[in-house]
């Protein structure tokens, strides 16, 4: 009963009457990973591997792990997944929702991404910049996005439609 009045309160509150998030702290990052790396240095205080979309104000630890519930404490690199200082696809998977996290810390707010939206991964205490080139949803059994690349590419995914695990909300995105 709880989790159902929990989720028509979601509901109501995120989709009906939307919030707009507002990152003023944030410096606006150049297309130059130079640059970006020296306008976001301070963001990063511990040196923790960082996903963060700076327009919708997303900041989630990146974890690796040999199983799914890595994503309990942020988004999974995948395993056989490039690393983000590596070439090829740097595969991230996390949930639209984790539970005691506020929405910046989950991918709640992932499907209001757009195409030359900004990503930034901290990975061994250097930031990598790419920006999105790709929004798409696919089949929650379409594996595709997982398949290794030659050139350096982020592959974000997670469920959508929000409550439903039927499909797979992809974004794709590229350095400069």
């Amino acid at each position: 009963m709880f989790l159902a009045i929990a989720g028509v309160f979601a509901y109501a509150t995120f989709v009906l009457f939307p919030v707009r998030i507002k990152d003023e702290s944030f410096p606006k990052a150049k297309k130059s990973p130079q640059l970006a790396q020296k306008a976001t240095e301070h963001l990063y205080e511990n040196g923790d591997p960082v996903l963060k979309i700076p327009r919708l104000n997303i900041k989630i630890p990146i974890v690796q792990g040999d199983s799914e519930q890595a994503m309990v404490n942020g988004v999974w690199l995948r395993p056989g997944s490039a690393l983000p200082d590596q070439q090829g696809n740097i595969v991230l998977a996390g949930h639209r929702l984790r539970m005691g996290k506020s929405l910046e810390e989950s991918l709640f707010f992932l499907d209001r991404v757009v195409v030359g939206d900004e990503i930034h991964l901290r990975w061994n205490n250097s930031i990598y910049l790419f920006f999105v080139v790709a929004v798409t949803i696919v089949s929650a059994t379409d594996s595709r996005a997982e398949l290794p690349l030659l050139e350096k590419t982020l592959t974000l995914y997670t469920c959508t439609p929000l409550w439903s695990s039927s499909q797979r909300l992809i974004i794709r995105a590229k350095p400069p």
